[in-house]
């Protein structure tokens, strides 16, 4: 087939596959198409990914064996106050221009409505669950400064709400990567079609043992946070003050922070500064992909606060690498992706004195822990597999393109 993928991804995690990979750009970050793009071009299908960057000024076009690549410009500001228009026609256009048999769109935001737009056949994937992750926590709240200042992402994701409510009543087939997805599309945004739950493909990385290091407490536990940005949804503050609390008892712990946010100076750090609480917390900041899975690597545990998840790749990361992983009992599909308590801890995430609870209990019980790791990582190489989830993208991707192809043939 020849199949076309838009969405937005880190481009340069594909440079191997492209004639010149110097010339790659850096995209707009996203990682759960990446996978689907070598699988298919192993399977012999040709690929065109259509996706944007925001430092260019004009389309480029890359090349490889079996796969194109179309990049346009995204707008670093104001794209929203159109819907991303601009953005809408250069995808629909690239799309248009691949000629494919399907269309498999990535996110339920701009991708997808050009998509569905072209009158292609087209399956969407909902990575997320949009009147929750881009609205609910985007609001303006009193919580988080003056409302003023937050009209603008206000703005910016209640626009990308609105989309997401569009292709939800425009998509005829729908992916959802966990039930939790899957029940917000059906109850929150009225979905009435057909929805094919797939988890997120991914490669085991098998960078350490299954079971996490085994050392006793006093020589110091190893906790890790890996949060996309500083804010009320990620809650980093409460690993922050949870961690202040386990000091108490294991002087000699230490939490490794990464993410935007979460560098020397910024404002995870000034919050820690301002309550007494940067002892023995090291602020890394944003990290590539792999050296992320080289701090998984160090890690003894990983804390994730959380309060809302749709399919967390960062805690199927953690248990392919053998890390034991605290979450949130009531943190969207984070309980699904810990098997319900069976394969990672789960607590009110709320509340820094039951994270911190499930710190020490992980740190001082290295049976458990062991238990829980192995559990996770026995979970997620069967349920993330990319050669099992492969062959039903695949099988979703033929039967779109063969009812275009049965449609086209009774008009004819």
């Amino acid at each position: 087939m020849r199949i076309a993928i838009a969405g937005q991804l880190s481009l340069r995690q594909l440079a191997d596959l492209l004639d010149e990979p110097a010339a790659v750009p850096a995209g707009l970050g996203g990682t759960p198409p990446l996978p689907e793009v070598r699988a298919l071009i192993a399977r012999g299908h040709d690929v065109s990914l259509v996706t944007l960057d925001p430092d260019l000024a004009s389309e480029i076009i890359l090349r490889g064996n079996r796969l194109t690549v179309h990049v346009g410009p995204f707008r670093q500001r104001h794209a929203a106050r159109d819907g991303f228009k601009m953005e809408r026609q250069f995808v629909a256009k690239a799309l248009l221009g691949s000629r494919p048999d399907v269309v498999h769109a990535h996110w339920t935001y701009e991708f997808a409505l050009a998509a569905l737009a072209t009158g292609l056949p087209t399956v969407v994937t909902a990575h997320d669950a949009p009147l929750v992750a881009s609205l609910r926590y985007n609001l303006p709240t009193k919580s988080v400064g003056p409302l003023l200042a937050q009209l603008p992402t206000a703005a910016h994701w209640s626009v990308r709400a609105a989309t997401a409510a569009l292709v939800a009543h425009k998509a005829k087939h729908l992916i959802a990567v966990s039930p939790y997805v899957e029940r917000h599309f059906r109850h929150a945004l009225r979905y009435r079609g057909e929805i094919t739950v797939v988890p997120n493909m991914m490669s085991p990385p098998s960078r350490r043992p299954v079971s996490p290091i085994r050392r006793p407490p006093h020589d110091g536990t190893s906790y890790l946070t890996i949060l996309s940005s500083w804010s009320a949804l990620k809650n980093g503050a409460a690993a922050i003050e949870a961690f202040g609390q386990v000091r108490a008892e294991l002087p000699k712990a230490s939490l490794r922070m990464i993410g935007h946010g979460f560098g020397p100076g910024g404002p995870a750090e000034r919050w820690a500064a301002e309550h007494g609480l940067t002892d023995r917390v090291t602020f890394v900041g944003p990290l590539p992909h792999d050296r992320v899975l080289d701090a998984l690597a160090a890690a003894d545990i990983l804390v994730h606060p959380a309060l809302e998840e749709s399919a967390p790749m960062v805690i199927a990361e953690a248990q392919l690498a053998g890390v034991a992983v605290i979450g949130g009992s009531h943190s969207g599909g984070v309980p699904w992706i810990l098997d319900y308590d069976r394969a990672g801890r789960l607590v009110d995430v709320r509340r820094p004195s039951s994270l911190a609870a499930a710190m020490r209990e992980l740190a001082l019980d290295s049976t458990t822990r062991s238990r829980l790791a192995r559990t996770g990582t026995d979970l997620a190489r069967h349920r993330h597999d990319p050669e099992r989830l492969i062959t039903s993208i695949e099988a979703l991707l033929d039967a779109a393109a063969h009812d275009r192809r049965a449609k086209t043939d009774r008009i004819g």
